[in-house]
């Protein structure tokens, strides 16, 4: 039988999912449907479904991405008299053997009409590992095995179907699900593993142990303490100078946590995944993030082909004299940078974030200020190294790109 990891750190304040357990992956997994819809509801960062063991009971569980398997609360599992051999160990990457949790049978999982067969599971007591969930239970993406899996946050859903992602798609990123979602990407042009885990409410967080080899813009600062399966943890606040990237997406000078306890990869949770449409290919362990105003484009039939997509996005964004553009969620925003004489009282303490709007090749308008005008210029090599803004006299002001 293959063993999976079930990852779930439950901290007094925050749940950060990384922990281990060693189960086995359901027998079979059935569909009949070419596709089917199961809504969502959130419980802060998590996501809650409605589900069926047996044809019993409408019952809450967590979908987390960070998990593989299924857990039940115990006293689920004895009122459903569910019946297993023996005991899994679940725990922390740092402390894999944490806990005994009891396997369990689950012969049929209903999901809004989605059938998951024969899933092996475990139970544990909630209030003890979980830090007193009040939801029945927690499962992965496993559950969905030989499926395509998309989470799309704005419209609150999961959307299961046949199908599998076309490896030539540039916005396709390799993934592993051996374990939990895991891929790589690059933290200032060096490599770096990262979990996504749609159970942690984080942006980004990476393991303090990286610390010595970051480019900080501060010293970090304590931020929370917490509680794992297999111990103690704190979290520091911190920015970081650089940039993350991932597959298309970048990400500069990001707003970071910096977590103890010995975790081994950089975790990216609900505040950043929120932003995107995940497409997992769970067969061919593929993923396709797109984030969500690019992803409405491509559904459009009649899309404008002068509207930014995410490659000419993240080419733009930089420090440009006392201005910095940045990409979000596929669209370019620009925003001056206060100087330490602007922060004097009676003075604006934050300039405003205006959204810039396709008008041209490598040209812009502002949609706050219609009459607005940016644009970038570009050297023999097609980099972009300057900034020009039209001023209310009707010239173009001129900034290099420094960063």
């Amino acid at each position: 039988m293959k063993k999976l990891l079930l990852s779930c750190i439950i901290l007094n304040i925050f749940t950060f999912s990384s922990c281990s357990q060693n189960i086995t992956t359901s027998k079979e997994n059935r569909q009949n449907a070419n596709s089917i819809e199961i809504p969502f509801k959130l419980d802060v960062n998590r996501l809650i479904v409605k589900g069926k063991i047996n044809g019993k009971g409408e019952f809450s569980f967590i979908f987390d991405t960070g998990a593989q398997g299924v857990v039940l609360s115990d006293s689920l599992s004895d009122a459903l008299d569910l019946k297993g051999e023996g005991f899994s160990a679940i725990g922390s990457p740092n402390n894999p053997n944490a806990i005994q949790a009891k396997n369990i049978d689950i012969p049929l999982f209903t999901i809004n009409g989605f059938e998951s067969r024969n899933e092996e599971a475990v139970a544990v007591d909630f209030k003890k590992v979980f830090h007193g969930s009040r939801h029945d239970g927690i499962f992965g993406l496993s559950t969905f095995k030989g499926h395509l899996v998309t989470i799309n946050y704005p419209e609150s859903k999961l959307i299961i179907t046949k199908g599998e992602l076309n490896e030539n798609d540039p916005d396709i990123i390799k993934i592993d699900l051996s374990r939990i979602l895991a891929l790589s990407g690059k933290l200032n042009e060096k490599e770096i593993p990262i979990h996504f885990d749609s159970g942690s409410p984080s942006f980004i967080t990476l393991p303090i142990e990286w610390k010595p080899d970051l480019l900080l813009k501060s010293e970090p600062v304590l931020f929370a303490k917490g509680k794992t399966a297999s111990g103690e943890v704190e979290l520091y606040k911190a920015t970081l100078s650089g940039k993350i990237e991932i597959g298309n997406i970048i990400i500069i000078d990001p707003d970071i946590l910096l977590k103890t306890g010995g975790f081994p990869a950089a975790n990216f949770g609900y505040e950043f995944l929120k932003n995107y449409l995940l497409t997992i290919d769970m067969v061919n362990e593929r993923l396709r993030m797109m984030p969500f105003e690019k992803a409405t484009l491509a559904n459009n039939e009649t899309q404008n082909n002068n509207l930014l997509v995410v490659n000419d996005c993240n080419k733009y964004a930089g420090t440009y004299g006392n201005r910095k553009v940045t990409c979000e969620n596929g669209a370019l925003y620009s925003q001056r940078i206060i100087s330490e004489k602007d922060q004097e009282p009676g003075r604006q303490a934050v300039a405003p974030k205006l959204k810039l709007l396709p008008d041209g090749n490598d040209e812009f308008k502002i949609e706050q200020f219609p009459n607005g005008r940016i644009k970038f210029v570009k050297d023999s090599s097609g980099n972009i190294i300057e900034m020009q803004v039209l001023n209310p006299q009707g010239e173009w002001e001129k900034s290099k790109r420094t960063s």
